[in-house]
Formats: structure tokens, sequence, C-alpha cells
């Protein structure tokens, strides 16, 4: 579940997908004056009566996050003008449906201090001078996709990456003078002629393809210097050097820098553990050095880890071939699940010219190495969350974690010229709360000194560490977080470049608003801390070399994405694009409420007792609701994912938020809630449920139900709940322990947390054998006497993330115990599902239940 407890749209993870939103704000009339620049379903079936976890919520289940206190709990966004009727089912999953995201510009790209380049939707990609706005051609596209295709890339592929080069799965140099793609399961390198996509350089573009076999070359990465190229070859590692340049350009003889790689050990491949909890959904397990000259490598050892097969029941059958053909297609993963071994991991060295590969041993006398970091002999040992390069390539950092992830160890290695390793040393550790998640990569100042995060005071913040790991100072403090560090920026000079300028360190947080996330700058020292987007929402800033000037896409729940040109400073320079969504004319729009529910203190299954509390999310009310009016007796689904420290209640324009909409203007409120754990209020209220998943959730879901119930405007006796994942998992729980909700939604959920996976599931509850009434708490089959209201279960038939055996184990539960329901499995989906079949089924359900209509 990769930090939280799921998948969703993309997969799972415990970063939520974005909801839906409201309509535009005044923000846009107010900023009218800066002119705007230039720039199927598959087979499924349904049973009723018959017989979640982790990632995000499935496209357009929506999230968002709370309010601070210093805002309104009302905030109305009233339907658009002239437009009074309901939005319909067709208008988001019909063959006309209605545009509610707009056009605005994306993909633009700093190639300098003062310049940017804008991706075209046809012709060639411009490249805009910031301080005037003047654009010219960056190159000739036409040529650029020629030389692709007759070089052999597939055609669609070539025409897009000539008009949006960085909008494809390519790699670049640091000085985007080279890219390199794949297309058709082979490599190709493509040299612009000079650095920054060549927009300066007077050659056109060159195409060179570098392999051409009947295997897959993947995991393409190219080194900073754009001399060699790297990737993953039936898990091994492989480089290709480029020898010279523009039209002379041509690939070197092929090097197979590590063997003996399998499915069972990869190298520069992660296993789907790694894969899912630790790296980010990213598969590559290799990083290059600075310099250029070596590769790091990890190994991933699966060969004691348990399968889980998955099986393709839907594929056809081929006739011909049978009997030897039974129609079935099968996965086998190796999935290690709580309490089981573990992958066995270690991590390597190697010249991309060849050579032996140098395996880091971590322990020392006074170090534990990573066998010693498991809970008992032949478990796999720690895990490496993390691993990269200082700035010199001189030395490479990992980050090594006990197997329930209670502590981090903060490691360097010293790596010669010729690859020879030398004795590692510990720089920092971080042992705190109820466990430390990985803090990501390191980010290197001017003067050697590096910051990182750390959540040590219950909230995630910056630190400064001297380059032998001595504390220097924290960078910042309070009661909110830090979200990313986007650039560290030397006025004056590129990003990390000496200069007699003191840094400025560019981030985003929460500081002004916890369901917002606003960019900020700061001096190393903590000083001039200062906030640069002073709009409400959500903005996603790109900040040029040098830190002049930053691009600012933001939104919130009721502006469409605008797209601004700041200064360094925040000034604003030029309104680069807004949004404004054709399809917000012809429709209503349901009436936007921040909300705060108290929570009442509750007993616990362990004797203690939660304290009372606060939980923060929104409604969406059908337009015009007269809420004192006590016969207005208007239904509410409430939507929440719940996974620890995941909100889902963001202020932001999510697309539109169509799904919540269609239910509030159709009559049927919205409740967006976050339970306490999940809000994006610390991380010490997340610390609280370890060990007791859905415990202290579902006692939050409940007290949300009845201050739902104490609204004079709304049935009590029609409210219901969904949610994907660990969203789904919390529904079915709820509709097991309270009668408060009518119906539920429960889509790709965990069922008893002993089927999920080691890293994410121990990292929250600890191993089953140390732990083992938290995991009762967790087995709803042991529940399922108890449900009450209509449910209905939704799982992919080939989910391999959350395995179907967590519906089919709590559907044979309630089938024992008469217990009706309702089952829709997609059985050729995973953990992700989408398509009109799959909404058609949820709308059908929530009006049968909510209105008593189909």
């Amino acid at each position: 579940m990769s930090g939280g407890a799921g998948k969703g749209v993309a997969e799972r993870g415990d970063r939520p997908l974005n909801g839906d939103a409201g309509r535009p704000s005044v923000i846009l009339a107010a900023n009218a004056s800066f002119p705007p620049e230039t720039v199927a379903p598959v087979t499924a079936f349904r049973l009723a009566p018959v017989a979640l976890l982790l990632s995000l919520v499935p496209v357009g289940w929506g999230q968002d996050e709370p309010a601070p206190a210093d805002r309104p709990l009302t905030d109305p966004a009233g339907a658009a003008e002239d437009a009074d009727r309901p939005l319909r089912f067709e208008d988001l999953y019909g063959s006309a449906r209605l545009d509610l995201t707009g056009s605005y510009p994306r993909g633009l790209t700093w190639v300098g201090p003062g310049r940017y380049l804008t991706p075209a939707e046809q012709g060639s990609p411009e490249v805009v001078e910031a301080a005037t706005g003047e654009s010219r051609p960056a190159y000739d596209a036409a040529a650029l996709s020629t030389a692709l295709t007759d070089a052999g890339v597939q055609g669609q592929l070539a025409e897009v990456f000539a008009r949006r080069p960085t909008g494809v799965a390519a790699t670049f140099d640091d000085d985007r003078r080279r890219a390199l793609l794949g297309s058709g399961g082979d490599l190709f390198a493509v040299d612009f002629g000079g650095p920054a996509f060549g927009i300066d350089a007077e050659a056109a573009p060159v195409v060179v393809r570098l392999t051409e076999t009947p295997q897959t070359e993947e995991l393409p990465e190219l080194s900073p210097d754009g001399r060699t190229a790297a990737f993953v070859r039936g898990f091994d590692l492989y480089a290709i050097p480029l020898i010279g340049a523009g039209a002379s350009l041509h690939p070197g003889p092929e090097v197979r820098l590590t063997h003996g790689g399998s499915d069972l050990l990869r190298h520069g491949k992660a296993d789907w553990v790694y894969y899912e909890e630790l790296y980010g959904r990213d598969w590559k397990g290799y990083r290059w050095s600075p310099d250029s000259q070596r590769l790091a490598v990890m190994e991933y050892d699966d060969r004691a880890v348990g399968a889980f097969t998955v099986l393709d029941e839907a594929a056809g059958t081929d006739v011909a071939r049978r009997p030897a053909d039974s129609g079935q297609r099968v996965e086998r993963t190796r999935y290690p699940k709580t309490g089981t071994t573990n992958p066995t991991v270690r991590l390597g060295v190697v010249a991309a010219t060849g050579g032996p590969v140098h395996w880091i041993d971590w322990a020392t006398d006074s170090l534990p190495g990573l066998p010693a970091m498991g809970r008992e002999a032949g478990d796999g040992g720690g895990l490496i969350a993390h691993y990269g390069w200082f700035p010199d390539g001189d030395r490479l950092y990992g980050y090594l974690q006990d197997r329930v992830q209670s502590s981090l160890s903060v490691r360097a290695v010293a790596v010669s010229e010729e690859g020879e390793l030398g004795e590692p040393t510990e720089l920092l550790t971080e042992s705190h709360g109820a466990w430390v998640e990985s803090p990501g990569d390191p980010e290197f100042l001017p003067d050697g000194s590096f910051l990182l995060a750390s959540t040590r005071d219950g909230w995630r913040h910056l630190h400064r560490y001297a380059a032998d790991g001595t504390l220097l100072n924290p960078v910042t403090g309070g009661p909110w977080e830090v979200r990313s560090v986007e650039a560290i920026a030397v006025p004056g000079g590129e990003a990390g470049e000496a200069s007699g300028n003191e840094p400025w360190i560019f981030f985003t947080g929460t500081k002004d608003d916890p369901v917002g996330e606003f960019l900020y700058r700061v001096r190393p020292d903590g000083s001039d801390l200062t906030r640069l987007t002073p709009e409400p929402g959500a903005h996603k800033p790109q900040i040029a070399p040098g830190g002049g000037f930053f691009i600012d896409t933001y939104s919130a729940h009721d502006t469409p994405p605008r797209v601004l040109l700041r200064t360094g400073a925040g000034e604003l320079g030029r309104v680069l694009g807004e949004a404004d969504p054709p399809g917000l004319k012809q429709i209503a729009r349901g009436e936007w409420q921040w909300v705060e529910i108290p929570v009442p203190a509750a007993p616990r299954t362990d004797g203690g007792t939660d304290p009372a509390g606060t939980l923060h999310g929104y409604l969406l009310l059908p337009p015009g609701l007269d809420r004192s009016n006590p016969d207005a007796d208007v239904p509410v689904w409430v939507m929440t994912y719940g996974g620890p420290h995941t909100t889902v209640v963001r202020d932001d324009w999510a697309s539109g938020r169509g799904w919540e909409h269609l239910l509030a203007t159709n009559g049927i409120a919205v409740l967006k809630v976050d339970p306490r754990a999940a809000s994006a209020r610390g991380w010490a209220p997340a610390w609280e449920v370890h060990g007791r998943l859905g415990e202290q959730e579902t006692t939050d879901m409940i007290a949300a139900a009845a201050w739902l119930q104490e609204q004079p405007w709304v049935a009590g006796d029609r409210i219901g709940l969904s949610g994907h994942s660990y969203g789904g998992y919390l529904t079915a729980r709820v509709l097991t322990h309270t009668d408060r909700y009518a119906a539920g939604i429960a889509g790709g959920s965990v069922t008893d947390f002993q089927n999920y996976d080691t890293i994410y599931t121990e990292r929250l509850m600890d191993t089953p054998a140390a732990n083992p009434d938290g995991y009762a708490l967790t087995n709803l089959s042991r529940k399922a006497g108890d449900l009450k209201g209509r449910l209905l279960l939704i799982h992919g038939g080939m989910d391999d993330n959350v395995h179907p055996q967590n519906v089919w184990q709590f559907a044979a539960a309630l089938q024992e115990r008469g217990k009706d329901f309702e089952l829709m499995i997609y059985p050729r989906s995973r953990h992700s599902i989408a398509g009109t079949h799959y909404r058609r089924l949820m709308w059908d359900f929530v009006r049968e239940t909510m209105l008593e209509e189909r």
C-alpha cells in the first residue's frame, strides 16, 4: 500500500486520489486583467445475494482535506450561472461527456534560469522568455518526429515525443542535451544538438537506435553526462556507451554489468513489495553516480519468499490447442504476507564500463547488519528503505530499517575511483513514535550539509545536518507539515553551485491550511520563512534554476486550475492560463460546506480509552437546500479512505468532482471525511492506531453518522458509506460494527490484515506473532454475523495487491452466517477498477438504497 494501506486509481498507495470539486471562484474575476499567454469496462457479473488496500480510491471516488481553524465553516459554491439542471450519469460516463476540468497549460519545463519550454498540441514546442513572454519555436518537431520513425520508434510515440518531450517516459541527461526512450521493447537515443533540448543549436536532432533484440530492454536511464545508457534486460543490468555527437553519434559495445539475474534474483528491478511499499511504485532498482562513472544497483532475492497465484479466468481458450490450453492464465508473484519471509536485499556498486560488483556490508562491530534487523533468523532481515549518492559521487548512503520499521539508520560508505568500498559509518538514527517513515532523498546544500525530513516532533519538518551527520539546526517547525522540497536555489547560480549568496530552500507545506498546499522559501538556518503563493488551494510549483522565477499551477474546490508565472519572491508576473470548464455552464453544482465533527471519548478493546477529538471534512449539499428545514429528509452518502496519515479531504478542483456533484444535484448530500488517524494534522494521530487498524477509525465513522443524524435536514435512516482499498476495509468493518449506516460499498477491501504484505502491514501492526489480538480485530469474517444494512462488495478478479482471497473469505463467512449481500467481481481488473459498468453499478446501488429507486 505504499504508505497508506491501499491502492486505487493507480493501483494502491498511501496517497489517495483526488476527489471532485466546485465552481469557478472570485479569484478568476479578480485576476481577469492579466491576459493569458498563448501558450471498457471489463466483463463482470453480479451475484445477489451470494455465497480492500491500500492504495487509493479508484477513479472518481474522490478525496480531499480539511479546513483551517480561521476558515469559515460554510463556504458555499453555488450553481453556475444559468445552470439549473441536475448532473446526469451520462454527463460523466456517457458518449457525450461534459468537460468539468477545462484546458490549461501543462508540461511546462524550465530550460534555464529565465526560459521555459511549452509543449505543443500541434506544431513545435515553444521556448518562452520568462521576463518578457517572447517565444519562438524550440526546434522543428516534424523533423524530429520523422527522424524518430526512420530510426524505428513507433509512429504515435514519435509524434508525441517530438511535441511534448517531457510528456512521455523518456529520461534525459543533466543538460537535457540527450534523451533516452523505449519503443517496442528497444531503446533509442536522441541528440538534440545542444543543451536544453538544443534550443540554441543550429543542428537538427539526431536519433540512433541502441538495441534490436527479441528481449525487452526496460527501465532505461541516461547517465548524468549523457554518454552512457543503462537498462535492465532479463533481470540483469546493462550499459551501452554513446560515442560521438550529432551526426556521428553511435552506440558502443554493450556491457553486461550484473550476472545471474532471474525473476527470483533481480538486479536493478525491484520486486513487488519494494516497488509497492518503499519505492513509490517505481520498479527501477539502480542509480547513476553523479560523475557518471558508476552505478549503485540493488539485488532482490525472493527465493525464500512465498508465492501467491492470481488467475485470469476470463482468458480465451484456444480450441486448437485443447486439452493443453485450459483457458486459464496463471500469474505467480512473490508476495510476502505478514509474518512470513521478506526478500533478502543488498546494495552494490559497479563501474559503468563493467567489472565486478562490490556488494556493501553495512555492518561493523558496533553497527548491526541487515540479517540482525529482522525478527528471527531466516525471515529476510531488515530493509534497505532508500539509497543514493552524495553529490561528489565518492560516497553512497543507505537507509536501513528493522523489519517493523520502528527505527531508521542513515549510513554512508566511501567509494573509491576503483570501486573499492570503505567501512560503513552511521550518520544519524531516527526512533520515535510508533514507526519511522523513510524520509526520501536528502537534499544537499552548497556547503556540503544536507536536509532530511523527520517526524520526530509529530509533524514532518526539515532538519539540517553537517556532512558527517551532526545535527546543525531545525529548518522548519510547528503544528504543520512540510510536504516536499522543490528546489535549493542559489541566487545568481544554478541549484547546488557554490557562490557567495545564501541559498534559498523552496518547499511545499501546510503551514497556513492543512487542506491546502502552498509554496514557501526559507534560509538554511530557518530564517526568512515566507509564503510565496497567496491563493487558497493546492499549489504545484516548478522552480527555475537559480530560483528567480517559478511556475505556479494551482486549484481549489471552487477554482478550476490556473497557471501563473511568479518571481522567486512570489510576485505575480503573468497569468499563463486558466481553465474555464465548458461543462459548468450547463449544470447545477452542489453547495460546499467545510465541517468539523466532534467525536466523544470511547472505550478500546484493550481496556484503554480513545480520547474525544474532532473530524474534519466537507459537505456537498443539494443546490438550494434549507439546512434548517426538518422536513427536508435528505439522504447522505459518506466517502472516506481512512489509512493512517492518508487524507482525502483536500482543497483542490480534482477534475470537477463530477461523481460527488452527480449525487448532490440529484438529492443525495455527500460528506467527505477523514478519520482522525488519516487527517493531515500530524503524525501523532496516525501513531494512535498502531497495532489496532480500524478500531478508532470505526469509532470516528460512527460519530460522523451520529452527527449527521442530529442535523435537522438529514434523513437519518438513509446514510451510506463507501471507500476503496483501505476505505473498503473500513466500510465493511463499520457495517459489521454499527447499524447507523443503511448501506455501504466496499471496493478492493482487505478483510483480514494477515492477508496483506509484510512491509506495509508490519509497519502499522507489528508481526502477527507479536500482536495476535490486534490482527484478530482486523479479521472481518469473525464479525460477519453482525452485518447491518445492505453491503455491496466489489473486487478485481486479478487484484495482485489486495488479493481476491480477501473478498472470498469474507463472502464465505457472510454466507455461513446467513447474511445477504451483493458482490461484483471484475474478472480481469487489478486493484484499480474503472469503466462505465463499474460506475453504473455504484450509481444504481446508491439510488436504490438512498432514494429507493433505480
